[in-house]
Formats: C-alpha cells, structure tokens, sequence
C-alpha cells in the first residue's frame, strides 16, 4: 500500500516537469531514465540532510516489517510518514537533538523582567502555575509576590502543603469560601515545616467561610498572622489556641463567627479584648449562653457599629440586660441583628429605638415584642421583623412608616465576606482573575 502511494507521488512529481526547467533547450524527447538522472543530480544537495536520515531509519529498522524499506527505495520522492518518522514498535527509538546552538533568547535580546513580570500579571493563576514550568527564569519570575496578592480557591479542593506554598508566596486576599482541604498527606512534619514557612506571613483579608480544614491546619495558618483586617470562620471548628491567635491581629475590623463551633466562655477573653478597632462583628448561632453573653459586653469595644447576635441553640441566652449593657458600650452602632431572641421585650427595642445614629435593627421571630411596638421605629431606615407581624399588619407599617423599609433583608450581612450583589471581592477587596 506505502509504494503504489509513493509512485503516485513520483508520477505527480513528473507532472509538474516542463521542458523549460531542463537544461538543454534543444532537447526533444526526454526518457525517464535521463530524467531520473537529471532529477538526482539538481536536488541531491538539498534533500541530503533528508536521505541521510531516512537511511538511518532504514538500518533501524525491525526485520519484522520488511515491506516498510520498499518506500524509500526511490532517492527522489519524500520518505514515507510511517518510516520517516520515529513510531514505536516500527523502529527503535532515536532522540532527536537539535543542531541549532542554544541560545537563550531572554538574554540574548536583553528582555527586562519587568516585561515578562507585566505579561504574567494578565494570566490567571492556573496560567501563572503552567508558564512556571517552561524554564528556569520563569520560575523564578513566578514566584514574584505581586502574581500572588489576590488568590480565589472558592469551592475547590487543594492539598494543604499547596496552600502553604501560596500563603508562603506573599498572598494577602485568599479566599477559601467552602474549599476542601486535601490532608491525606499531612504530618507532624509537614505541620511543622509549615509553620516555619507561614510565620509572619502577609495574609490580610482570609475567607474560610464553610471550609473543610482541620483544626490543626487552620492553627497553623493564623499563628503566623497579624496583619488581618477580615477573617470569616463560619461553619468551623475552633479551638482556644486559634481564638488567641485571632487576639494577635489589633487591626482587625470585621470578624465573622457565624455558626462557629467550640467557642468557650473562657475564651470570649482571648481575643475580644484585643481587637480595639473592630467595626464589624457576627456571633450568630455560636451556641453561647448567657454568661458568655455578658462577657461579650463587658469585652467588646466601642468602636462596634454592627454587630450580630442572633439566634442560639439555647433560647434563653440573651435578654434585655444585654441589649441595655450593648448600647450603653457601644453608642455609635449603626446596624444590630438579634434575631431569633425570645426572651427579649419591649424594653430593649426601646434601648435601641433610642440609639442616635441606628440605621439597620433586625427582630425576626422576637415573640417577646408586641407588634404595636414597632410603630415607633420612624427614624430607623431599615426594619426587619419576619414572623412578627401578619401580612396585613406589615402594610399598615409601610403606610404608618413611610421613610422605613420594612422587612426588605431577609439574612443578615454584617461582617460578611461577600454580601450581595458581591460575588468577586470579599469585603470589597477583589479577588477574581480576569478569566
């Protein structure tokens, strides 16, 4: 089948042949072997190199396929695919070097890093991670802090020893919003190697919101951080070594502990206190009862101006004595959620009626308040309170409350990473690629 294909090329080939390329003008009658003579002698030089290596082909040649040499038996037509190049099993291997000289083309044509460090910059970090194995120099380039100030690894699974490496590379927005962390691998060890590699790390804005980690992971990670300015745990485990590591970043201003699990009475004093430029703060469903609660008021500070309470899985935890002590403390809150507290009266929508610069109060499912109650809300902008009120009994508060909006925020957002509309940024600090 290889040498009817091969003698159809030749016959192409011949096709293609006019009198006007043979050298002799007055030639008349040309035959195939003086032509085969002619062919031979004009294109010997330039198909040497290709002849060359079609004979080394041929002499590597298994016995077991003997019809393969019938196609290159011509010297003027172009070696068959199958024999010409290196297939497996047809012939041995032979490794192809390059006799170009090795140039390195970076230096050679004197390319600043910075221009390749401005190319990487437009990649996103799967690109980054692919150009780093190229070579050497791009490596090098890869490792440059400012491809790694803002990484997004939301609902992904990665192995923890890969996240050290990122945070090691200088990232200060890391977004783990429900990612697995792969810690199959993990021992003492690597925990350790880690945590030489994470200590003083750069990390300033990290989501962990519903993450899988284990509590020993996620030690070593915030042991090294005190530059923190947001850090959402919601749905995690903790422990008190991680809640006196949170005590170490002072400048942190939105913390987020929804749903947290593990938090102790004890350890309300490891880390509250510390944190004095706290704007934003989110202790809902964190399972704390009421001395818990009134740690919280005497440790929170008065920079406070939104703070979430609600919910617990013990009813009876927060009254009214929280709620007069909170706005006594904090006296310039702008938004309060103490949703899901039935113990609460009148008296403590009264404290908060009463706060000057209150914008936001949510009092979903507070059975303890009348509905009449809420008639004296007028100066808050934003009032929620589903499963308070009748429908017919929400209209007549947005007749009564013209300058309110009534029940407009079903979830809470205080100390959220990324409240809606946001799906690119947590706490406003972006974190997509560009693709």
């Amino acid at each position: 089948m290889s040498t009817r294909r091969s003698r159809g090329r030749t016959r192409n080939a011949l096709a293609d042949i006019t009198p006007s390329m043979l050298p002799d003008d007055n030639m008349e009658v040309v035959t195939l072997n003086k032509y085969y003579e002619y062919r031979e002698s004009t294109i010997s030089r330039s198909n040497s190199s290709q002849r060359k290596r079609a004979s080394h082909l041929i002499a590597d040649m298994d016995d077991e396929t003997p019809n393969v040499s019938s196609a290159t038996e011509d010297p003027f037509m172009r070696p068959d695919a199958v024999s010409f190049f290196q297939t497996p099993g047809i012939f041995k291997y032979r490794r192809r070097t390059s006799t170009e000289p090795q140039i390195d083309y970076f230096e050679h044509f004197q390319i600043p890093n910075e221009c390749i460090l401005k190319i990487f910059e437009n990649f996103n970090k799967r690109d980054v991670i692919t150009a780093m194995k190229v070579c050497r120099k791009f490596y090098n380039l890869g490792e440059n802090k400012d491809l790694w100030k803002t990484v997004d690894l939301a609902n992904k699974t990665i192995r923890l020893v890969d996240l050290f490496k990122i945070v090691g590379r200088g990232c200060q927005v890391l977004r783990l919003c429900g990612t697995k962390i792969n810690e199959e691998e993990q021992d003492e060890a690597m925990l350790h190697q880690g945590y030489g590699m994470l200590q003083k790390n750069l990390l300033t804005h990290i989501d962990f919101s519903r993450c899988t980690i284990s509590t020993l992971a996620l030690e070593t990670i915030l042991c090294g951080t005190n530059l923190l300015q947001g850090l959402s745990l919601e749905n995690v485990n903790l422990s008190t070594r991680i809640l006196e590591a949170i005590g170490q970043n002072t400048d942190l201003l939105y913390l987020d502990l929804s749903m947290a699990r593990g938090i102790k009475t004890s350890d309300i004093k490891c880390f509250l206190p510390q944190l004095t430029k706290i704007e934003e703060l989110n202790l809902s469903w964190c399972n704390l009862d009421a001395e818990a609660l009134n740690r919280v008021m005497q440790y929170i500070s008065s920079s406070v101006q939104r703070i979430c309470l609600a919910g617990s899985r013990n009813k009876a935890s927060l009254f009214d004595s929280h709620v007069e002590a909170l706005c006594r403390r904090c006296v310039t809150l702008k938004e309060v959620d103490l949703s899901d507290s039935t113990e609460l009266t009148r008296a403590s929508l009264q404290f908060l009626i009463d706060m000057p610069q209150l914008e936001v109060l949510s009092l979903s499912r507070c059975f303890g308040i009348h509905p009449l109650a809420y008639l004296s809300c007028a100066n808050i902008a934003r009032l929620n309170i589903f499963g308070c009120v009748t429908e017919e009994g929400e209209q007549t508060l947005r007749i009564r409350l013209q300058n309110t909006a009534v029940n407009m925020d079903p979830h809470s957002s205080v100390a959220r990473p990324t409240p809606p509309p946001s799906v690119t940024s947590i706490w406003r600090m972006k974190v997509k690629d560009l693709y």
